[in-house]
């Protein structure tokens, strides 16, 4: 059974928003699965790489704990993954967002 490209594309943004939505609280590592979702939304876009390059820069190496620049960094992630997402022809509908968080919990039940 294949798994539809839009199925795909739900997933990886998943895998964007936990990272985005961990910067300023703890590290984000470029661990295999954040660079693998880069990547395939990447092939998967009309865009140029430049967008995907600010959204890595955003999420690693930024600092951690409750001050002004985490703050700004955790904002940071925030313009590049909403072009991210049109890139890749995702409308960030109350549908969408559901499913992304729905799967995020999923995951991050697998990790306790």
């Amino acid at each position: 059974m294949r798994i539809p490209i839009e199925s795909l594309k739900i997933k990886a943004l998943a895998v964007l928003e936990d990272a985005g939505a961990r910067v300023g609280r703890q590290p984000v590592e470029p661990d295999p699965g954040l660079r693998l979702a880069l990547a395939f939304l990447y092939a998967v876009s009309d865009r140029d790489r430049a967008l995907f390059d600010e959204f890595w820069r955003a999420v690693i190496d930024q600092p951690v704990g409750p001050s002004p620049e985490a703050l700004r960094a955790q904002q940071a992630t925030v313009p590049p993954l909403n072009g991210i997402y049109r890139a890749v022809g995702i409308v960030q509908t109350p549908e969408i967002i559901t499913a992304i968080a729905r799967h995020r919990r999923r995951q991050a039940e697998r990790r306790v």
